[in-house]
């Protein structure tokens, strides 16, 4: 999975291969279980849905700004809503969210440690009609549950921007914006659009107010990206030169982990200049650890 993951960074023009790559492993995980084929559902027209939604990442981890919005505005009349939270640490977000559920009447059930086997028994035992994962193939997933096929609808969404390859997983959760209607990419699952946008952000607390757009008082655009050092490839970084190149007295502001190394931090601008772009014209940010502070990284 490590490598399906890196996979989506490598650019050789071939969006086959990397399909090919998620369904042949697909097709060999699907073999690690044993799948469910009926489901013991009421098969009552007007009774709410159950929907479960499965996931690591609910503490303070970029996919929880996507899925707090959700969970607080599900619609609890019509649905009966059942989280699977395989947090390894709580946190305070953790704690807020499942408050959250709990008030409005869902179900909350920690599976940290539980066997994914176990954990898709549980699923059928909530009688779950569409099972919800939101992690793809990133750090302490559980496809092996999906794979179980414990709910007879399932769907992944936020937290990968692929096919899962599973073939379990029936539905990918995306937009126009994201995934064109006229894509060649490959998917297993069927691609539901959402009307606008497939996310729906909750900004932290402490993340103060917005600023203004910098250029006004800069007198220049600041082009921008906080993210995985591994993302930025050659290509990218052939591409922003030329933008930086083609816009007079713009300038570049990246954020990544690695550059506390001064090593790594000449490296890179060591690159953008044989690429023609000067480094007095680029900023490199460590790792920001207060949220307010990221976030005020945006003005610059």
């Amino acid at each position: 999975q490590n490598r399906l993951l890196a996979l989506n960074y490598i650019d050789e023009g071939s969006d086959d291969k990397l399909y090919d790559a998620h369904r042949e492993w697909g097709k060999r995980f699907m073999k690690l279980y044993a799948q469910y084929t009926s489901w013991d559902n009421p098969k009552v027209a007007d009774r709410p849905l159950v929907i479960g939604y499965v996931s690591p990442d609910f503490f303070t981890h970029s996919v929880s700004y996507f899925v707090e919005a959700p969970l607080t505005h599900h619609d609890y009349t019509n649905c009966k809503v059942v989280v699977y939270s395989g947090v390894v640490k709580a946190d305070a977000k953790t704690l807020r969210f499942k408050d959250k559920v709990l008030k409005k009447g869902g179900v909350w059930r920690d599976i940290y440690g539980i066997d994914e086997k176990k954990v898709a028994t549980l699923v059928r035992e909530d009688k779950v009609d569409i099972l919800v994962e939101l992690t793809g193939h990133t750090a302490n997933n559980k496809l092996g549950t999906m794979a179980c096929c414990p709910a007879p609808i399932q769907v992944t969404w936020i937290g990968y921007p692929n096919t899962t390859g599973l073939p379990a997983i029936d539905y990918r959760i995306t937009d126009s914006l994201a995934d064109s209607p006229n894509t060649n990419q490959k998917h297993v699952e069927e691609l539901v659009r959402l009307p606008e946008s497939f996310l729906c952000y909750t900004p932290s607390p402490e993340a103060g107010p917005v600023c203004p757009t910098p250029a006004i008082s800069n007198g220049f655009i600041t082009f921008g990206s906080f993210n995985n050092l591994a993302k930025i490839t050659p290509k990218v970084m052939q591409v922003w030169a030329r933008i930086l190149c083609a816009v007079p007295n713009s300038r570049l502001v990246v954020k990544c982990k690695p550059f506390c190394c001064d090593s790594i931090r000449q490296k890179f601008l060591s690159t953008l200049e044989e690429l023609g772009l000067e480094s007095l014209r680029v900023d490199l940010l460590p790792l920001i650890h207060l949220n307010h502070d990221h976030m005020q990284a945006y003005s610059l």
